[in-house]
């Protein structure tokens, strides 16, 4: 190699451009300093650097995203070696996916479908959205002229005090058919010369929808009507009447009569004059709290209430169709993936319903402000109550769960306080994986990955 012809000057130079280096590089990571500092005041020229200029502190943003990312993504990976064929997972944290099997491969969801209906009932309807119960009659000296008309306005949570105590899971916000009985007294009747006439013509007369197995019927779901009391039970009757309408009937009249209203005759459904009078109201509350009742506890009445009732605002018909329809168009207008969904019901009792994980996903993504406090919580409510109990995720994990026979599905996430939350879908269909000892470990393996998730690593656990 030719040396140089003029040694100390290109030493000189070469000294210069790599002190010029050092200056810029200090200026950097002094200007990234200050600006990691947030809210706090900026570091004042001439202030002393503490860290020193190679250390990991300086890049914690980075690094932070790097290791957190990295221990859930391991959890996640022994996970997805062992998740049968027909399933689907998706994690994604942080704007990232970490992990993607089948996403778009479609799969019975089984009530994890009911995230479609309430994110179209939400976006349809709007969270703010009641229903109506009303009461009208002639009231003239105490007494009822004729029948006393109690009208249905497709209220899901109408329910008796007694009803709501015997419930595996309880419902939450309900209205209560007391209430309206104590109104109907305070506003004078005593005596009702008719009886009790159910009006229920806000929906169809559909009762289950028609993809339904039978077996389901009264028993998963049902009778379905805008007059619907106590999931269609009535007070003191083994078995549910045909007509909800009649069912609701005989539960105020039953109501009533234990607060010494007197009456004569069988209650039966029909129709009323608008120029019956209205003696009280009863509203329920509003959708956000019966959308989260859906989702906490999976409730099949309301999901199917919830879908005529979008028919009926948005399409003018409060059947099924219609309902579904409006699903689509919410689903379609928020730009949803709606490949390889097909939704036949609101609650996914229906076996031939299918849905995606990246569809699942996109829901979560869109509604990730509002859905976590909508959702059940690992080992304390709904559905979850008595999953993940031992788990270190329990408090932690909120999710909406699906089962059908050969069915497991749970979808949901794993908020961070001051962080992004986690968000995961994963469905299964398998024979025999509804049964504990088969869904429960790769649930709780599930659990202990995301359970790795952390707002943010101390710095020492970041420096070499």
């Amino acid at each position: 190699m030719r040396r140089a012809a003029r040694p100390a000057r290109v030493v000189a130079i070469g000294g210069t451009f790599v002190l010029v280096l050092l200056l810029v590089g200090l200026s950097y990571t002094t200007s990234v300093a200050t600006r990691v500092n947030n809210n706090d005041e900026a570091v004042e020229s001439g202030t002393s650097i503490l860290v020193p200029v190679l250390s990991a502190r300086r890049t914690p943003t980075v690094l932070s995203a790097v290791t957190r990312i990295g221990k859930l993504t391991s959890g996640l990976s022994t996970l997805n070696k062992k998740i049968p064929k027909n399933s689907c997972l998706v994690v994604s944290w942080m704007g990232r996916q970490l992990i993607s099997t089948r996403a778009d491969t479609p799969l019975t969801p089984a009530s994890a479908l009911k995230l479609f209906t309430g994110f179209a009932a939400l976006r349809a309807l709007g969270p703010s959205h009641t229903f109506t119960t009303t009461v009208k009659g002639e009231i003239k000296d105490g007494v009822v002229t004729g029948d006393l008309y109690l009208i249905g306005g497709g209220d899901p949570l109408l329910v008796r005090r007694d009803y709501v105590a015997n419930e595996k899971y309880p419902t939450l916000s309900p209205t209560y058919m007391e209430v309206l009985a104590d109104a109907i007294v305070a506003a004078g009747v005593q005596t009702i010369s008719g009886t009790i006439v159910g009006v229920d013509d806000r929906f169809d007369d559909v009762r289950y929808p028609s993809t339904w197995p039978t077996s389901f019927y009264a028993a998963e779901g049902g009778p379905l009507g805008a007059l619907m009391s106590s999931d269609g039970s009535a007070l003191g009757q083994a078995l549910k009447p045909d007509d909800p309408a009649i069912g609701a009937a005989d539960d105020l009249h039953a109501l009533l009569g234990l607060r010494g209203v007197v009456m004569t005759g069988q209650s039966k459904n029909g129709s009323v004059a608008e120029s019956v009078p209205t003696i009280t109201e009863l509203t329920s509350a509003p959708l956000s709290e019966i959308v989260r009742e859906m989702l906490v506890n999976s409730d099949n009445n309301t999901a199917e209430l919830l879908l005529k009732e979008m028919g009926f605002v948005v399409k003018k018909s409060g059947t099924t169709a219609d309902g579904l329809a409006v699903v689509m168009e919410q689903l379609s207008l928020a730009k949803i993936p709606v490949a390889g969904l097909s939704i036949l019901d609101g609650s996914g009792l229906t076996t031939e319903s299918t849905a995606t994980c990246s569809a699942l996903m996109a829901v979560l993504t869109q509604e990730s402000a509002t859905l976590p406090t909508m959702l059940a919580v690992a080992g304390e409510t709904g559905t979850l109550g008595s999953v993940f109990g031992g788990q270190s995720i329990k408090g932690r994990l909120v999710a909406k769960t699906g089962t059908l026979r050969n069915v497991k599905s749970i979808a949901g996430y794993v908020p961070l306080s001051g962080a992004d939350p986690v968000l995961f879908s994963f469905m299964v269909n398998k024979v025999g994986i509804d049964n504990q000892s088969q869904y429960r470990p790769l649930w709780y393996e599930l659990g202990d990955a995301l359970d790795r998730a952390s707002p943010n690593p101390r710095p020492e656990d970041l420096a070499p």
